[in-house]
């Protein structure tokens, strides 16, 4: 069986990443988990669900089905996890400005999907209907205060 799902992934990393560099402030994108030394306040992580997690996470998850133009066609729903996160590290932060921070990448990535000149995603499939649904998390570690939101993008595609 084939996917879109690794091109959707890719095309998803340079497009968020763009529309990172030119948010204000600025966001860091990473394609999925990443082992790194890096304190970054503001990020945006694609293909991932739990960026504590030590184990293996869900990027995305697809079906197919038979599509209407025979056995040689097939229709692909997919999708693509996405975390955006927002962390004070280890100085005082108040939890408002940091659900404020997590929820303006949210929105700087849809604003990316909805107007994307590309609305076939590199030929990899339309948004259906995007980003379809999220949830809030947000705790105070000994590594600082965080607010996070844990989002899905719908695409459906056709794979020949």
């Amino acid at each position: 069986m084939t996917s879109r799902v690794p091109a959707l992934l890719d095309y998803l990393v340079d497009l968020f990443t763009t529309a990172g560099n030119a948010a204000n402030p600025p966001f860091t994108v990473y394609d999925g988990p990443v082992v790194t030394a890096e304190n970054v306040k503001l990020l945006l992580w694609v293909g991932l669900t739990d960026p504590d997690s030590d184990a293996a996470d869900s990027a995305a998850t697809f079906t197919q089905a038979r599509a209407d133009l025979g056995q040689l066609t097939r229709d692909e729903s997919s999708s693509i996890s996405c975390v955006a996160e927002a962390w004070s590290g280890t100085g005082e932060s108040a939890l408002s400005s940091l659900r404020a921070s997590a929820f303006a990448v949210l929105a700087a990535v849809e604003t990316a999907i909805r107007t994307n000149v590309d609305q076939t995603f590199g030929g990899n499939g339309q948004p259906m209907p995007g980003v379809t649904g999220a949830e809030l998390l947000q705790n105070t570690t000994t590594e600082g205060v965080f607010a996070r939101v844990r989002f899905q993008i719908q695409f459906r595609s056709l794979n020949t």
